[in-house]
């Protein structure tokens, strides 16, 4: 059983995080890195993304009848719509949001590093591997995932506290789990399950009566703050769309990957956008797009889909570092044969495997497990920790061990620095010239590439309709969702058909890019060019 922590131990032990002058030190490197950089990464958006920034467009200028919907989460486009309002660009406000969310995370981070009771020296190298790690998120970040990863890290930091509970610590944690919620709905179910997990496991482990009640108390305080919260948004949903719900991500999700799912649809043919002042149909995407099913009648493709989808959760939970299998099992291992640490493991990983589990039933992306993957690298270097003071290794043998483990984590995070430099610059380039010449205007379509024909219409704020022929990898995309796709390849349309189709949806514009698979030339007088590219006016 724990011991509590007394009143003037937890106080000092607070006083002592905030005159900490080297995570005042980090943070400030952690910016100063993140805007150096930010010239050379502000360009990269993909399809969330846009969808983020148009609602946040809306917001700003007061269309909120169209932005609020059920399937994107408010709280990241209220953020970016507080920066669009001072005519902040909006792929700068994504990197603005994603570097305030890194502080926030790092912030966290330092406190949990204290609550795994590493020693000086390695909390100071989590750290800065977690900034640099932090910093690869934010160069990928167009979507709420980090500033999900932060509000959870901040959560965990206070229910992960060995005084839990304190004062108002459960209302603390209510009011970061409607954050939470607030920011991609996943948060609703996973801060109900974790919650009431660890206020149970806290009560279990209290010996004294009163501190039962304490426990009972903050649980109660922390559940009704996040549940009268939650219920604001429901709410606002139910006046929107007229049924209670929380939302259709997830019904989304799980049509996706249904047996009879065909994938994306609009990766399909042309699907015009969500309302009046949207960009695309990804805007606002309605479970009604895909067919329903159901798990009962189809077990067989469930327990596929289930395979498939831990193959990619282990996956996303070890990608950061080659040893951190080894040094998660050595963590349980060495935690259950020591008597004071007996159950130091179950914090971390019982949280771990909460967060992945919900995954399980749907479409996994690695953005998702950003928060699993800097809980992972607290446990490496707190194992690391533990088996040297099993061992009698020197001095020289830890350092060189934990340089190959520091370096086993910094190599992911270089390579993601890499990868996505100034990636998607070219394409930026040649829509700020189209928008400067009025050559393209919107509805437009185009053949091939769904994702980078929105960004153009994003960047020259145009409505996008689609594409006029199926994506050519539109049926390998499907099979990546659903394992038992055997959807016969779609027939290419003739031209005369797609002239029907831009004229009936009056299209006067249409992009074709190099892979088009029609000769679609004859649709119209090209107008401008870029590396393949080909901007027609079908004359419509």
């Amino acid at each position: 059983m724990s011991t509590p922590i007394l009143m003037p131990q937890r106080d000092a032990l607070l006083a002592a995080q905030r005159r900490n002058p080297m995570l005042r030190i980090q943070i400030a490197a952690f910016v100063a890195l993140a805007l150096l950089l930010l010239p050379f990464y502000r360009y990269e958006l993909g399809p969330d993304g846009i969808s983020y920034l148009s609602i946040a467009n809306q917001y700003a200028r007061g269309y909120w009848q169209e932005a609020v919907n059920a399937y994107w989460w408010p709280l990241y486009s209220w953020l970016l719509a507080f920066l669009l309002l001072p005519h902040i660009p909006g792929l700068v406000a994504v990197r603005i949001v994603a570097i305030g969310s890194g502080i926030m995370a790092l912030y966290a981070l330092h406190g949990l590093s204290n609550r795994f009771r590493l020693s000086p020296l390695l909390q100071q190298v989590v750290l800065w591997l977690a900034a640099l790690m932090l910093l690869s998120f934010v160069i990928e970040s167009e979507t709420p995932d980090l500033l999900f990863t932060a509000l959870l890290l901040l959560y965990t930091a206070v229910i992960f506290h060995p005084a839990y509970p304190v004062r108002a610590s459960g209302i603390l944690c209510g009011v970061l789990g409607v954050l939470s919620f607030y920011t991609k709905s996943y948060g609703f179910p996973f801060f109900l399950c974790h919650f009431c997990v660890f206020n149970a496991i806290a009560y279990w482990r209290q010996c004294d009566r009163s501190r039962r009640r304490e426990v009972l108390r903050q649980f109660g305080g922390g559940l009704a703050s996040f549940l009268v919260l939650s219920a604001l948004w429901i709410f606002v949903l139910h006046a929107r769309y007229g049924i209670w719900t929380l939302g259709t991500s997830g019904e989304f999700n799980h049509r996706l990957v249904g047996p009879e799912s065909a994938g994306y649809p609009q990766l399909r043919g042309l699907m015009p956008p969500a309302s009046v002042h949207a960009i695309t149909i990804w805007q606002n995407p309605s479970p009604a797009m895909l067919p329903p099913w159901s798990i009962v009648q189809n077990a067989r493709h469930e327990m596929k889909l289930v395979a498939l989808h831990l193959h990619g959760i282990a996956y996303f939970w070890f990608r950061e570092s080659i040893f951190a299998p080894v040094l998660l099992t050595a963590y349980i291992a060495l935690c259950l044969r020591i008597r004071k640490s007996r159950w130091e493991w179950t914090h971390p990983v019982v949280t771990i495997c909460i967060f992945s589990a919900g995954y399980v039933l749907v479409t996994v992306e690695d953005r998702y497990f950003w928060y699993v993957e800097l809980l992972l690298l607290l446990v490496a270097f707190r194992a690391f920790e533990i088996l040297f003071e099993k061992t009698t290794a020197t001095r020289i043998m830890y350092t060189v061990f934990a340089a190959i483990l520091f370096l086993s984590f910094a190599i992911g995070p270089l390579g993601a620095l890499r990868g996505h430099f100034r990636r998607n610059l070219a394409l930026y380039g040649f829509a700020q010239t189209l928008k400067k010449g009025g050559q393209l205007s919107g509805p437009f379509a185009s053949s091939e590439n769904w994702a980078q024909s929105a960004y153009i219409g994003y960047l020259l704020q145009e409505p996008y309709d689609g594409v006029v022929v199926p994506e050519h990898d539109a049926d390998e995309v499907a099979r990546g969702l659903n394992p038992g796709f055997k959807g016969p390849e779609q027939p290419v349309p003739a031209l005369t058909a797609v002239r029907a189709q831009l004229s009936s949806e009056h299209i006067a514009d249409v992009l074709v890019w190099p892979d088009c698979p029609i000769d679609a030339g004859s649709l119209g007088q090209p107008v401008a060019g870029f590396d393949g590219l080909r901007v027609l006016k079908t004359g419509k």
